[in-house]
């Protein structure tokens, strides 16, 4: 038997792990909305999960989506994290922030240039100022993104334990699974789904009867479906299913009725929404042109919202914003 003490933990390991440790958020409770501005359905409850309160940088699931990432690299030895993402991504941005706070070296690999118009977008530039070493790549490369040589590739050519883009990876499945017992008190759990990953994460805590809606914000032809999938291939997870008719044109793209619902959700219950994620989930559940998702469920079915942050991300869409607003009038 061999008498070899094993290795120990880098001291820069050790100080990452700890500041790490000490991070633990409160989610807060649900909260119970009103349905009676939007739906005639008494019969119903829509409680919403405002996990963007949970912190001001490390906000909402990109939180819960990066932790079990954070502690796989320093379980593998690694304080470097490579990632990557688009100029506004909520990812890039939580990631920038979470190596500041614990001292990891952070690197963000950028769809297309890192500038517009002369300056970084507002996302990018908080990552910047949070120790992010940022890089752009080109839209061939980036379209590699899924490929598992190349993440492979770009990790070992930075040294650097790699997330793919908005932590969607095995790993990520153990992110939701302190929600089970909350879950499990509803019939339907509703989140905006982008690169999948919070989608998978729910259905693998959750368990039936409880169901999953994944509300996509992309005009992806399946895409998203077949990443969550693949996610989750084998593992137990409750039903769940991609709701993909509330995209509005796209991936980030906002227009008049979207904004008009958005402003209209705010003031009756005072709960901040963004275009990209938030808007479209619940203007899907209780709007929707006519088609809210609520109004098509079973009576005395008790709902749950989960709101997903990344209100920062909403920054750069000002301008765009005010011009709509300035036409409706």
């Amino acid at each position: 038997m061999s008498t070899r003490k094993p290795p120990t933990t880098p001291p820069a390991a050790s100080s990452c792990a700890a500041a790490l440790k000490q991070f633990a958020p409160r989610p807060p409770q649900p909260q119970r909305l009103s349905l009676a501005p939007f739906l005639h359905r008494p019969d119903l409850t829509l409680d919403v999960l405002r996990l963007d309160l949970i912190d001001p940088q490390l906000s909402g699931n990109k939180w819960y989506k990066l932790r079990p990432h954070l502690l796989q690299a320093l379980a593998q030895g690694h304080t470097r994290i490579v990632s990557l993402g688009g100029a506004h991504s909520n990812h890039l941005h939580a990631l920038a922030a979470a190596g500041q706070r614990f001292g990891f070296t952070t690197i963000g690999l950028v769809r297309g240039p890192l500038e517009y118009q002369g300056q970084l977008t507002p996302t990018l530039a908080d990552a910047s100022a949070w120790g992010m070493q940022l890089h752009a790549l080109s839209r061939a490369e980036y379209a590699r993104r899924y490929q598992a040589d190349w993440l492979a590739a770009t990790a070992r050519s930075h040294n650097a334990y790699i997330i793919g883009e908005g932590g969607a990876d095995a790993c990520v499945l153990s992110a939701m699974q302190e929600f089970a017992p909350l879950l499990s008190r509803y019939d339907l759990v509703a989140v905006a789904c982008g690169s999948g990953a919070t989608l998978a994460a729910l259905a693998s805590a959750a368990a039936a009867p409880t169901e999953v809606l994944g509300v996509s914000v992309l005009k992806d032809e399946g895409s998203t479906a077949a990443r969550v999938q693949a996610l989750l291939q084998a593992t137990p997870h409750c039903p769940y299913r991609i709701e993909s008719r509330f995209h509005n044109g796209g991936f980030a793209r906002l227009n008049r009725t979207l904004l008009k619902f958005m402003d209209r959700f705010a003031a009756c219950c005072k709960i901040p929404l963004e275009p990209v994620y938030s808007g479209k989930l619940f203007h899907a559940l209780l709007d929707g042109a006519g088609q809210a998702l609520l109004a098509e469920r079973p009576s005395g079915q008790r709902v749950l919202a989960i709101h997903t942050g990344g209100l920062q991300g909403a920054r750069a869409m000002q301008r765009k914003i005010s011009n709509l607003r300035a036409t409706a009038q």
